[in-house]
């Protein structure tokens, strides 16, 4: 059985804010098809990086010893973790859960790479061993922000690999969630996904990792189902996304600040009022860079991403 590391995500997968938190080039809205859906494209996965870095936070959580869980942060191979973080773990008895609270302070905290976290992320944990498969948890938050942007919802994430050896599979839903953001837009978003992450290599070294969302996946006992979600992003378009081969983060690439996935594809279908589109974001053939193909009705451009998070 391989050694245990922590989750280094869509994601940890260190960063968060993560590739998702991305807008796509310097360029503005036009009337031009794939110009004005450049923007759809990008609210939807900047959007979804919010919601991803406290999924990755308190997976990297779930992963640690009870040792590392008891306050300290020295530990924690998570460079989103402040020296002012206060990590708590109530420990009840066998029937009852124990809860895990990543406290980053009102006034918050700044990471490594220049996010500031504040609030609560509280992580409600399933009886059984953590990493196991059928163990869960649920995480909520209080008044959880990440620069500036207030985070809502639940996430369940439920260990669904087939066995102990191996990589670990996790299902993850999001149920109501909500961003509110500075200049009080709002997005809503709800997903449900299959997060693979393959441990390879040094025990607590992540550059090494991959981590992927499948297209497809068939849990124990259960039927095969896809990765997707919905919503309404802060531009006022509804859409649905489907993951339709499998997208792909390397760890390696985090050493040279890319954190947008490497390769895969999903489907984004965009509808506001009368007017809809359904695009096809490519990630690429594996190479760390920040080219992204997108393609609109036919008509296919070649961009590079840059961060902007005022989308």
């Amino acid at each position: 059985m391989k050694t245990t590391k922590n989750a280094f995500t869509l994601k940890s997968v260190a960063s968060l804010l993560i590739a998702f938190v991305l807008i796509l080039g310097s360029c503005s809205k036009t009337d031009t098809p794939v110009s004005d859906n450049q923007l759809n494209v990008t609210a939807e996965s900047s959007e979804d990086s919010y919601h991803s870095d406290a999924d990755d936070l308190s997976n990297s959580a779930s992963s640690q010893s009870d040792v590392t869980l008891t306050g300290r942060t020295e530990g924690w191979v998570d460079n989103r973790i402040c020296s002012t973080t206060k990590i708590t773990l109530k420990k009840l008895d066998n029937t009852n859960t124990d809860t895990l609270t990543i406290d980053f302070g009102a006034a918050g905290c700044t990471d490594a790479k220049g996010n500031i976290r504040s609030g609560k992320i509280i992580v409600i944990f399933s009886a059984g061993k953590r990493l196991y498969p059928g163990f869960s948890n649920t995480v909520t938050f209080a008044d959880f922000k990440i620069n500036g942007v207030k985070v809502e919802g639940t996430r369940t994430v439920k260990n669904v690999s087939p066995n102990l050896d191996g990589d670990i599979t996790y299902e993850i839903t999001l149920a109501g969630g909500k961003l509110t953001f500075p200049d009080g837009t709002t997005a809503t978003r709800e997903t449900h996904h299959f997060r693979q992450w393959f441990r390879n290599g040094t025990p607590l070294v992540l550059s090494d990792d991959q981590q992927k969302i499948l297209a497809s996946f068939t849990a124990p006992n259960s039927t095969s189902s896809t990765s997707t979600a919905s919503g309404t992003n802060r531009k006022g378009y509804s859409y649905q996304m489907q993951v339709t081969k499998d997208i792909v983060y390397k760890g390696s690439c985090l050493e040279t600040k890319i954190f947008i996935p490497v390769s895969g594809t999903k489907t984004l279908t965009v509808t506001k009022g009368t007017n809809s589109a359904q695009i096809t974001v490519d990630y690429g053939d594996g190479t760390c860079d920040k080219i992204v193909t997108i393609t609109v009705n036919g008509k296919t451009e070649t961009v590079t991403v840059s961060r902007d998070d005022n989308g």
